[in-house]
């Protein structure tokens, strides 16, 4: 009877990152651990005023003070905004998108941690659901900040538009980064175990046929 020939299946050096399915959960794990930095601060020029991390954009803290005395005009116009999306935003409250953000990411991880067969797709649309919830997260602070500086008040005649802006660290753009990372692990990760899938059927019907 004729002998079979063994398969043997190659992996190539560009292909070792994608086949770790650890990547994807290392890499939802930085996004989430970067929340308990700074995410979002109030300058003006190169001073922070006040900040927030990202767990207290979630957990709904007050911005805290990064400056202490001599500014004091500048705070109580943060502190106690009188335009109303201003004073959500900085007053307080959870915030719906970093809720989501950070909701979506631990889903990530948690699945990417088990061994479930459809933890790629998985991990690939949480990954992208938590990227997109940060990305909302900077557009709502940007324009609600934006809105709020041009229908305020002058303080000594200085045009607050012109002096306070409204920054977003670079440990939230690393979780940003994280995130979509995530995402493109697990896409890589399910396209290869597809590939090698699909070579196997080939492979297995082409033996079929010798025998």
């Amino acid at each position: 009877m004729e002998q079979s020939p063994q398969i043997i299946y190659q992996e190539s050096k560009g292909d070792i990152l994608f086949r770790n399915r650890h990547a994807s959960t290392i890499s939802f794990a930085v996004g989430i651990l970067l929340f308990l930095l700074p995410f979002a601060e109030v300058k003006c020029g190169s001073i922070t005023l006040v900040g927030n991390t990202g767990i207290g954009l979630v957990m709904g803290s007050p911005w805290k003070t990064a400056l202490g005395q001599g500014n004091e005009e500048y705070i109580d116009k943060l502190k106690n905004p009188t335009e109303k999306s201003t004073k959500k935003m900085l007053s307080g409250g959870p915030d719906v998108f970093a809720i989501l953000a950070l909701v979506f990411g631990v889903a990530g991880l948690a699945v990417c941690m088990s061994t479930h067969r459809t933890r790629s797709m998985v991990g690939m649309s949480t990954g992208i659901l938590a990227a997109l919830m940060l990305i909302a997260l900077m557009i709502q602070y940007k324009v609600a900040m934006s809105s709020a500086l041009s229908n305020s008040k002058d303080v000594k005649d200085i045009d607050l538009g012109m002096v306070l802006k409204l920054k977003f660290t670079t440990w939230y753009f690393i979780s940003l980064a994280s995130f979509a990372a995530a995402a493109f692990f697990s896409y890589m990760y399910s396209r290869i175990e597809l590939e090698e899938a699909l070579e196997r059927g080939v492979d297995f019907e082409f033996q079929q046929e010798k025998i």
